[in-house]
């Protein structure tokens, strides 16, 4: 697997590199998307929420949405300074399910989410979603770095995006994807969606932690 691991941290770098002088692409994860009122206006409604289910008794969903509260409270207190990350046209959806592989090649499929975003969050998206390492949702800081060391044979992240990553990896996760509750969730997105919870609930711990292995 770690044959792939370096193919695809090297294909990610090329694909910025390469469309660094192309046309600009539509930003996504601008500097709107960190405003904290942001996750001040989710955290109101999931708390509208709450008090909906408190009000129907709905335990399960009480717990599902008291998580998710937890891990606003959480981001809302991250101070990302979206002016220092380094935005580049990509892919802007780089991860396994998107990658064909033949004969130790790979291809890379779906470009329909092409933007400019903060290079770095695609970085960590793809190693995570790859590694076998971080299949019960915890990131091993070993293997990310080499990842960010294959990457930059190609293109290059600042030490401010290496050390933000976990926190705008986690702050990205629970703003954007599968919010409670997952009655309506296609069965073949389950298993997505608690990958995705258990990184949060291991970033809640661990961001601050994740960022200093990286930059040592």
């Amino acid at each position: 697997m770690q044959w792939f691991l370096e193919k695809s941290a090297k294909i990610l770098g090329k694909t910025h590199d390469i469309l660094n002088n192309y046309c600009e692409l539509p930003t996504n994860y601008g500097k709107d998307f960190f405003q904290r009122d942001n996750v001040n206006d989710t955290k109101q409604y999931y708390s509208n929420m709450l008090n909906q289910a408190a009000e129907q008794n709905n335990k399960s969903l009480i717990s599902l949405l008291e998580e998710r509260l937890k891990h606003l409270s959480r981001v809302s207190s991250f101070d990302i300074d979206a002016g220092r990350l380094t935005y580049l046209n990509s892919h802007g959806d780089f991860w396994i399910s998107q990658i064909i592989v033949k004969d130790a090649d790979l291809t890379v499929i779906d470009w329909t989410s092409a933007c400019k975003l903060p290079a770095c969050l695609e970085v960590i998206m793809s190693y995570t979603t790859s590694a076998v390492q971080c299949k019960d949702g915890k990131i091993d800081s070993e293997g990310l770095k080499r990842y960010i060391n294959h990457y930059s044979e190609y293109s290059h992240l600042s030490d401010y995006d290496i050390k933000i990553m976990p926190y705008l990896y986690y702050y990205q996760q629970i703003m954007c994807h599968y919010p409670p509750p997952y009655d309506n969730i296609p069965v073949v997105y389950k298993p997505i969606c608690t990958f995705i919870n258990n990184f949060t609930s291991w970033l809640h711990e661990n961001a601050g932690i994740l960022s200093e292995k990286l930059l040592t």
